[in-house]
């Protein structure tokens, strides 16, 4: 039987080398563009504004309504003398006091920033819930600022 031997396959030819350096051309590109001008400088002149006109309030010829109202909480805060504390030590209180228009309270708030004792609050509420300042010409409650010492 005959031997056939392999052939070696044929020669492929190198590929050609990339060259390390490409030339360019600028002949395809925009020429620059001319430099801009200077721009000119401008004065800056205020421009003068109107001034508006000045808002006339009409004089309030009318009596503060709650006016007899504060006059009575302040003049009725001695009864909260009952709740001072028997140590001795004064305390300061400090309320917000809603009242209706006809002259009922209807929210009594200690507003003090460190707590009042209970006992203290308690007695503080119930002394002004008590009272019956008079009625004032307003459609809706209006609230008043007490500071007591006791």
């Amino acid at each position: 039987m005959p031997t056939v031997v392999a052939a070696d396959p044929p020669e492929q030819p190198d590929p050609p080398e990339a060259p390390l350096f490409v030339s360019t051309s600028t002949a395809g590109l925009c020429p620059c563009p001319a430099p801009r001008p200077a721009k000119k400088k401008i004065a800056k002149v205020p421009i003068a504004k109107k001034k508006p006109e000045a808002v006339v309030t009409p004089s309030f010829d009318r009596p503060d309504p709650t006016k007899a109202t504060a006059a009575y909480l302040k003049q009725a805060s001695k009864r909260l003398a009952v709740c001072a504390p028997t140590g001795g030590a004064k305390e300061r209180v400090h309320l917000e006091v809603t009242v209706q228009p006809e002259g009922t309270v209807e929210a009594v708030e200690i507003k003090n920033l460190d707590p009042v004792a209970p006992a203290l609050a308690r007695c503080v509420e119930q002394q002004v819930r008590a009272m019956s300042p008079p009625g004032f010409d307003a459609t809706t409650p209006q609230t008043f600022g007490l500071t007591v010492v006791l």
